[in-house]
């Protein structure tokens, strides 16, 4: 096993992430391939130390805090390094997300806009639409209501010409119900599509929060930080929250 393996089998680096960083060191220049070499030296150096030591007296605690300074002097190497390579592509990538922004932000303006205008024609044309099939229903009922009353004139009719003047006029319901029926405009339809493309509407649940204090508990989230910040400035008791004092040991590295 490498040096580089043995630092990975400790965490989650493994499989994909080898040919992540074999990929990644291909990217540094000779001193920055020296530097992570030397500091992945010293780190398993001092993993292996840290690792088989054990604290029975003052010069073994020695050894530890020494241990521990290495860590830290490793991390700071690893730390003043990485934004030394970082820091220029992260503004680059500022300046690239910065320059694109105000174009991306005002596409995504206008595509509200013509969303909204789309929207509101598809809304007015259904309402539209309802209206008129409403219409050309009620025209259907009058018609079949005359229809049928003629018929009934006509069975009861007790002279021919009776009979021939109430059929005339089932003749006439019946062709203003067959108008009627054609004249029923079909529901709007659910989108568009154009040689540029399909849109089409569906209706989708929102929510918005009108009273915070009803929502219920298996809603909300503790602001963990909110908490941090209070005790950090003095709070001693928070309902629902054990606040206790726990010693941490804070390491320094001279130059």
């Amino acid at each position: 096993m490498s040096d580089h393996d043995e630092l990975l089998s400790e965490g989650e680096g493994k499989g994909g992430e080898m040919s992540t960083v074999t990929a990644a060191l291909e990217l540094f220049s000779p001193i920055e391939i020296q530097k992570y070499e030397d500091v992945q030296a010293d780190l398993l150096g001092a993993k292996r130390h840290l690792e088989a030591l054990t604290v029975t007296s003052q010069e073994t605690a020695n050894s530890l805090h020494n241990g521990l300074a290495t860590v830290k002097r490793l991390a700071a190497v690893i730390e003043e390094t990485r934004k030394g390579q970082v820091g220029p592509l992260n503004d680059q990538v500022k300046a690239y997300n910065n320059t694109w922004r105000p174009l991306t932000d005002a596409l995504a303006k206008l595509e509200e806009t013509a969303k909204r205008k789309l929207m509101a024609w598809q809304q007015a044309e259904r309402q539209r639409i309802a209206v008129a099939q409403a219409a050309a229903r009620k025209a259907q009922e009058e018609a079949q209501r005359r229809e049928a009353e003629a018929l009934s004139k006509a069975e009861v009719a007790k002279s021919s010409k009776t009979r021939e003047a109430a059929m005339v006029k089932a003749e006439a319901a019946s062709q203003q119900l067959m108008e009627a029926r054609l004249a029923e405009p079909m529901d709007a339809p659910k989108g568009i599509k154009t040689d540029f493309g399909t849109s089409s509407s569906k209706w989708v649940w929102r929510f918005k929060v009108t009273d915070s204090e009803q929502v219920p508990r298996q809603y909300l989230t503790v602001d963990e930080q909110a908490i941090r910040r209070a005790v950090a400035e003095g709070a001693r008791s928070i309902a629902g929250v054990e606040i206790y004092e726990e010693e941490a040991l804070s390491v320094r590295i001279r130059g």
